[in-house]
């Protein structure tokens, strides 16, 4: 009878021990699965704000360049009002030739501004778009009113106007786009 007791003794240690063991990997494997989960997450949140930081680099580097083109742009116009220029066919060959590169210029930055554009919707930025877009209109008025045939070259005055608005909305975004990397 002594050794019936052994016998169960002994499978009843197995039985712990498999149990203990069996316990102990599961543990193991749970807390591993949730570190790794927790670790994956991690660099995928670290993933997103580089993506983010990096579009939005890109797009502002393009904005500033296109700010720029299209405020040197009003720049030359204030230059053929402040000459008493009445209307654009009026300006010497020169003064055309000059106005041309600048506005090639400008329209080659308005290429670039759509891909910046697309990243900043892209990161959320539909403010910086909406600002761009005001902008834009602005020049665009401006430059169609300069550059149409039969219309007036506008007084220098209205010219100044129309750079402090566009000046006021390109501090705008810039205060935007600061903002939004502060808060990455």
């Amino acid at each position: 009878m002594t050794e019936i007791v052994s016998n169960s003794k002994d499978f009843y240690e197995i039985i712990d021990t498999a149990l203990k063991i069996g316990l102990g990997a599961l543990i193991g494997g749970v807390s591993s699965f949730i570190t790794l989960k927790s670790n994956q997450k991690h660099e995928i949140v670290k993933e997103k704000m580089a993506y983010k930081l990096k579009l939005l680099n890109e797009a502002s580097n393009t904005i500033d360049l296109y700010l720029n083109s299209s405020h040197f742009l009003l720049d030359s116009f204030y230059g053929m009002a402040s000459k008493k220029y009445i209307k654009f066919s009026d300006l010497p060959q020169k003064d055309k030739d000059k106005y041309f590169k600048i506005d090639s210029e400008y329209l080659e930055s308005i290429k670039d501004a759509h891909k910046a554009c697309s990243k900043f919707n892209i990161i959320g930025l539909s403010e910086v778009l909406e600002l761009i877009k005001k902008y834009d209109l602005i020049v665009v008025n401006l430059k169609n009113d300069i550059a149409s045939e039969g219309k007036d070259i506008p007084a220098p005055k209205i010219i100044m106007i129309k750079v402090k608005e566009i000046s006021d909305i390109k501090y705008y975004i810039q205060i935007l786009i600061n903002k939004y990397f502060i808060n990455l």
